[in-house]
């Protein structure tokens, strides 16, 4: 079953958060403004006409084939040790016990890779579903190429975390770990989030932090190559605002670790 079938309550028009059945040429058309969105070998792509995220060198490094391929084997956790000190396992570990899903969950994993994190989930909620969303083609026609049995119901497409394509209220959970130094309008992908969860349900993410010395001077140089390094305070301040209490926090090296709930 594609993704555009399990998840038609669940998916909606990105610019106006209709919903999106499928019609006669396989496509998705909104059923509110009728703008269609192409479905590729069971890939239906989501991204609007305008993106609301700018490319930049690095969103153009991850749709590497060559990087889908070992990400999840050696890039995500190399890089993980690397920014945290702590391991991809205990990260994950982390995030799932936060997100503390019913086992017929219907969770939200945005910026999924190649679905690593998604599988992670989907094993915890056995009667439930989960929906990896990712901006990366290549990641996830390697998260689809994957034959691995898991017992929820798992599926990709690919979409804009600045425009999510979700109907409002349609998730139980969601996690976002290690992309939010990627977004250039981080406040509208929080209120995405707000809005495709219902109130009180639970949200992770892990999000990069300026250390205490030079942390400005190392902010300024990432500006440039499209990398956002948040200031002390200010993630926990945006999840606030966008409707989110705070639940744990935890510092692991150069990132953060939110869980939070939608009030």
């Amino acid at each position: 079953m594609s993704a555009a079938d399990a998840f038609a309550d669940v998916l909606g028009c990105p610019l106006c958060h209709g919903p999106l059945p499928q019609v006669e040429d396989g496509s998705l058309s909104c059923a509110a403004c009728g703008t269609r969105y192409p479905v590729t070998d069971g890939l239906a792509d989501l991204v609007p006409p305008e993106p609301g995220q700018a490319e930049t060198p690095n969103i153009r490094i991850m749709e590497s084939r060559l990087l889908a391929r070992v990400y999840e084997r050696a890039w995500r956790p190399v890089l993980t040790r690397l920014l945290t000190g702590m391991s991809h396992d205990a990260e994950r570990a982390w995030s799932l016990d936060w997100l503390d899903p019913a086992p017929d969950a219907t969770v939200l994993d945005l910026a999924c890779g190649p679905g690593n994190t998604t599988r992670t989930i989907a094993a915890a909620v056995p009667a439930g579903r989960v929906l990896g969303i990712d901006f990366s083609t290549a990641m996830l026609r390697e998260a689809l190429a994957d034959v691995r049995a898991a017992r929820a119901t798992v599926g990709y497409v690919r979409g804009d975390a600045h425009r999510l394509p979700l109907q409002p209220g349609s998730v139980d959970a969601a996690n976002c770990a290690g992309a939010f130094y990627l977004f250039s309008d981080p406040p509208r992908v929080l209120a995405g989030i707000a809005a495709a969860l219902g109130p009180g349900g639970h949200f992770t993410l892990m999000a990069s932090q300026q250390p205490r010395v030079d942390g400005a001077a190392m902010a300024a140089l990432a500006r440039p190559l499209g990398l956002r390094v948040y200031a002390h305070g200010e993630m926990e301040r945006l999840l606030v605002d966008a409707g989110f209490d705070i639940l744990d926090r935890q510092l692991a090296g150069f990132m953060l670790l939110l869980a939070t709930r939608r009030r």
